[in-house]
């Protein structure tokens, strides 16, 4: 029987992108009962600890990165091409997707010099995507009409380099988070479709539009983002996201001792992206008060909920932080095996390794070959 959509997605938009795989793979030596039994090799009685960990580890659901959406219009404000962005990657991330971090977003845009509120082409953001590693794009553009928004979205695959598909809709400015929320289970397929997903977009459709609107602003204006965030909760207590990006604030601002106090409501039955993120801000927010030592179980977990490159990054600062130089140079080479090049994971690597960092004008034990 075919899940219902969002009954209150005012507006018919169909785009089709690869809905991530939640399949866990066979546990070693389950079969199915009529297969026929095989003895045991003595030589092989016991799986290593790698083989184990592939035949258990589930598979990642695909990294995306979701732009802020360009204005078609010079004298739109530049908050709401944020806020939409703030909103489809919210949806993503409870739909089950790995969204990246705004820190690492923020990060490769400024390698890049890229202006993020500007129409991008097709190889500029399938490159921000591959510096964050990510497997797909959500990019668009939107323009206000009258007492409506029009969208248009656009769905890159960045290890191909090809525009997967695009699509439009309109809606009145009172239910741009249905509006958005419909996209969403559009472009997350059968995943936005799941009982559990549709429950939390049905939820983040149905906020309060005081919550809603400043959320946005906060995305566009970190420096004000503390008030914004403030009014988002106090419209809705349970807004979780807001939740999470106020600590990112608090983080900002030099407040990690506020940190604490703003994560103890995040349910531990939360989403899956919301539990990680909070996991790492909270070890972060450890790290800035000098608790290296209770900061790395955190980052820990969170890495191991999400293992996008950001998050790996902080277990190597705190890895670095109480002095094993070991593990900090693996969590280094592991994210450099996903971003080749990343200037901060070479920096961490060559403190671990006892090197100074470059450009620092000091001379290094090493000699390096020309």
């Amino acid at each position: 029987m075919q899940t219902p959509r969002l009954s209150a997605a005012p507006f018919a938009f169909v785009l089709v992108l690869t809905a991530p795989c939640f399949a866990f793979a066979p546990v070693a030596g389950a079969s199915p009962a009529s297969a026929p039994r095989r003895e045991p090799n003595p030589a092989r009685a016991t799986p290593t600890a790698a083989e184990t960990a592939r035949a258990t580890a589930p598979v990642l659901a695909p990294l995306v990165l979701v732009l802020p959406f360009a204005a078609r219009a010079d004298a739109e404000p530049d908050w709401l091409s944020w806020g939409i962005a703030e909103f489809v990657g919210e949806g993503l991330s409870l739909a089950g997707f790995r969204v990246v971090d705004p820190d690492a977003r923020e990060d490769a845009l400024d390698a890049t010099g890229l202006d993020a509120e500007k129409r991008l082409t097709l190889a500029s953001a399938c490159e921000l995507g591959r510096r964050v590693g990510a497997r797909y794009v959500v990019t668009g553009t939107w323009r206000s009409e009258s007492s409506k928004l029009a969208f248009t979205a656009k769905i890159l695959d960045v290890e191909r380099l090809k525009l997967v598909r695009e699509g439009s809709a309109n809606a009145h400015v009172s239910l741009i988070a249905p509006a958005l929320g419909g996209i969403i289970v559009d472009v997350s397929g059968d995943a936005g479709r799941a009982p559990a997903a549709r429950r939390e977009l049905e939820k983040l459709s149905g906020l309060p539009q005081e919550a809603l609107m400043a959320w946005m602003q906060a995305a566009a204006e970190p420096d004000n983002a503390m008030q914004h965030l403030t009014v988002a909760l106090a419209a809705d207590a349970d807004f979780v996201r807001a939740r999470l990006d106020l600590a990112e604030a608090q983080l900002k601002a030099g407040r990690p001792e506020a940190v604490p106090a703003t994560l103890r409501p995040v349910a531990v039955d939360a989403a899956l992206a919301h539990r990680a993120r909070a996991k790492v801000l909270l070890g972060r927010a450890t790290l800035a008060m000098g608790d290296a030592k209770g900061a790395l179980p955190l980052l820990a977990e969170g890495a191991q909920l999400d293992p996008q490159p950001e998050h790996v990054l902080w277990v190597a600062e705190a890895q670095l932080a109480v002095g094993d130089r070991q593990a900090a140079r693996d969590s280094a080479r592991r994210v450099l095996e996903m971003l080749p090049g990343d200037e901060r994971a070479q920096d961490l690597l060559d403190q671990a390794e006892g090197r100074e960092p470059e450009g620092d004008g000091l001379e290094t034990t090493d000699s390096v070959e020309p």
